[in-house]
C-alpha cells in the first residue's frame, strides 16, 4: 500500500486496498479497511493490489515506455 501510495498517490492506494479486501471504496484507510486487510492477508491482499495496479497502468498513455520498469517493481513488491 505505501508503494502504491508513493507512485498513485494516497487515495488511489487506499482504493485499491479496499478493492482487494472487497469492501466498498471510499478512499479512507480507517479501523474497517486494516481489520479486512488483515483479515485477508498479507500476501493475498499484495497480489490482489498488484492485479488492480496492474490493470489501472495498462489503460495509462505512457504504457509502452515504462511498462517494463512498473512490472519489475510490481513483482519486486510481490517477492519482498
Amino acid at each position: 500500500a505505501f508503494d502504491a501510495a508513493v507512485n498513485s498517490g494516497p487515495a488511489q492506494s487506499a482504493a485499491w486496498l479496499q478493492r482487494a479486501c472487497n469492501l466498498p471504496v471510499d478512499r479512507v484507510v480507517g479501523p474497517v479497511t486494516i481489520a479486512a486487510a488483515q483479515s485477508v492477508g498479507g500476501e493475498t491482499v499484495a497480489r490482489r493490489m498488484a492485479a488492480y495496479r496492474l490493470l489501472m497502468m495498462t489503460t495509462l498513455p505512457h504504457w509502452q515506455a515504462f511498462s517494463k520498469g512498473w512490472v519489475r517493481r510490481l513483482a519486486g513488491n510481490l517477492l519482498a
